[in-house]
């Protein structure tokens, strides 16, 4: 398994070349003190995965938004009845009365002209 090890090391210096300096004098083991030294290690694998896991949520998080703002959502109001549908909204035509009353004289003439043919 691979890792990765992150060394910081703090030195008091009057410059930057100083502090290289005084930074690879340490690190041959010529300097055993006045260097402050913070290491960190970690696996590849799991930083590669923490990487990839945040970057896939943070995308798909501004998908999310942005979808918000493009798709629009139609909502269909109850109108109390039992013959209610999500499909299609129930005709106004059968809940009038005159135009049950004009249909049922329509069909009746029509009945009556086939009769008398």
């Amino acid at each position: 398994m691979k890792y990765k090890t992150v060394i910081n090391i703090f030195t008091d210096a009057d410059s930057k070349d100083e502090a290289v300096d005084i930074a690879g004098e340490f690190l041959r083991g010529n300097l055993e003190s006045g260097v402050r030294m913070k290491c960190s290690t970690i696996p590849v694998k799991s930083c590669r995965l923490f990487k990839t896991g945040a970057l896939l949520l943070l995308t798909s998080a501004f998908i999310g938004i942005a979808s918000l703002g493009y798709f629009k959502t139609t909502a269909i109001p109850f109108s109390g009845s039992k013959n209610t549908s999500a499909f299609q909204p129930s005709l106004k035509t059968s809940q009038t009365a005159k135009f049950k009353e004009n249909w049922q004289e329509e069909k009746n003439r029509k009945v009556l002209e086939y009769i008398k043919k």
